[in-house]
């Protein structure tokens, strides 16, 4: 793993992860509908996980796909669907977030553990449209231009 000005570089072979302590300061993403997470991927296949650790012993783990080859991404899981809940009652405080967990399984061929290189660029919470309201947007809009034409 190497640190950057703007990013965590992972070039590795076989599963590797980090885990980043964020305690005693505190992460509110309680606003956010979305974990999203930028990831450029520069070689190999990745599987991309990452889980959200609360002040109250909760810990949840997102899936944003498994076989992403390279390319640049920006993937959105929801917050309320966890792909798993790793420990907890099951009850999460986006209201403090302290600490994650970036996870990469790059799986293996004939055996042995596949190699890659991950550029990690962002993690965050977002409230992102879902394509229904976009269009409803975009009808709205129209909508308005064409009462002021006539």
């Amino acid at each position: 793993m190497t640190s950057h000005p703007t990013f965590w570089e992972t070039d590795a072979t076989g599963y590797g992860s980090s885990y980043f302590q964020i305690y005693p300061s505190v992460v509110d993403i309680s606003g956010s509908a979305d974990l999203q997470l930028g990831v450029t991927i520069n070689s190999g296949d990745a599987g991309l996980l990452v889980d959200l650790n609360d002040g109250e012993g909760d810990e949840w783990q997102y899936l944003f796909g498994y076989g992403i080859g390279p390319g640049t991404y920006t993937l959105d899981q929801p917050l309320n669907s966890p792909w798993g809940i790793i420990a907890g009652p099951g009850t999460f405080d986006f209201t403090s977030i302290v600490a994650y967990h970036l996870e990469l399984d790059p799986g293996a061929t004939d055996g042995v553990p596949n190699s890659y290189d991950v550029d990690w660029t962002s993690l965050s919470g977002v409230n992102v449209p879902e394509p229904a309201s976009l269009g409803m947007g975009a009808l709205g809009c129209l909508f308005f231009a064409s009462r002021r034409r006539r």
